[in-house]
């Protein structure tokens, strides 16, 4: 032992780290609860993934035009399509994500953890009320923000007929699934007449 000296102090100095600890917790819960009570319900947020090509970028761009038939609403979409021109709504922001299919297995943990931090940002400074995410599976990027963010409400379009055991128990962490099949037509409504929540039927 270098320091015998210290050794008295060793129960108080683990009580203090104790004590350090809660106190970070409980400011990191305030913190968190602060922000969930501030949400803009005029403000939606599409992640369109590229998993299905351009389709994802599509239905979210319907939804977009939904959303815009209010002036005072507002469209942010994340995405990773490069060509954007023909298919999103003018009006609406639109942030960039690189393509999850050209980054090699090995990277997909910095790739993830570089979606977690453009969604974190993109939350924290337009603080949406409802998320869309339109993909077959949600990104580990995207699901960790999930629970530091429980006041938004949280909706995953994805193709009917999901069976990964998986990727479907991944459904609770939702508030409500949008299913499709590929063989009709996409059908998502925007229906709030006294409210800005998202009512999907």
């Amino acid at each position: 032992v270098r320091k015998p000296w210290k050794l008295p102090l060793l129960p108080f100095l683990f009580i203090k780290l104790n004590l350090d600890f809660l106190k970070n917790r409980k400011a990191t819960k305030r913190e968190n609860e602060e922000r969930n009570t501030s949400l803009d319900t005029n403000c939606l947020l599409l992640f369109s993934t590229s998993e299905e090509g351009a389709s994802s970028l599509e239905r979210c761009s319907v939804l977009a035009r939904q959303w815009q038939e209010n002036d005072e609403r507002k469209v942010v979409i994340i995405t990773s399509q490069q060509e954007l021109s023909a298919i999103v709504p003018r009006g609406a922001v639109v942030y960039p994500l690189t393509d999850p299919k050209e980054i090699s297995k090995d990277q997909r943990g910095g790739w993830n953890a570089r979606c977690e931090q453009l969604l974190s940002n993109i939350l924290e400074t337009h603080r949406p009320a409802n998320v869309f995410f339109d993909g077959p599976y949600p990104y580990r990027g995207v699901l960790n923000c999930m629970p530091l963010n429980e006041a938004i409400s949280w909706y995953w379009i994805r193709p009917e007929g999901v069976k990964d055991g998986a990727v479907a128990a991944r459904s609770s962490e939702f508030t409500s699934i949008v299913e499709f099949g590929f063989s009709s037509d996409f059908g998502v409504q925007l229906v709030e007449p006294t409210s800005n929540h998202v009512q999907v039927d």
